[in-house]
């Protein structure tokens, strides 16, 4: 977690984003992970090069992504 005051309210954000992803049927917060479920239809590439630019446009300089996806299931 960066040392921003305003980290939660990035955060927060970051997750209504990911949320509205055509290919995102929903979102769960579970500590430190996102569980991300996506419609039957779509692929993990498709969801991985939709986050990766929000990550890299709009939060770049206000969230790291340290490990990226970890398990697929």
């Amino acid at each position: 977690m960066l040392e921003d005051k305003n980290y939660d309210t990035y955060f927060s954000a970051f997750v209504e984003d990911v949320k509205d992803l055509d290919c995102v049927t929903k979102v769960t917060h579970n500590g430190s992970d996102l569980i991300i479920t996506i419609e039957k239809e779509s692929s993990s590439e498709q969801l991985f090069e939709a986050v990766k630019v929000l990550l890299n446009s709009s939060y770049i300089d206000k969230l790291i992504a340290n490990s990226g996806f970890t398990k697929l299931a």
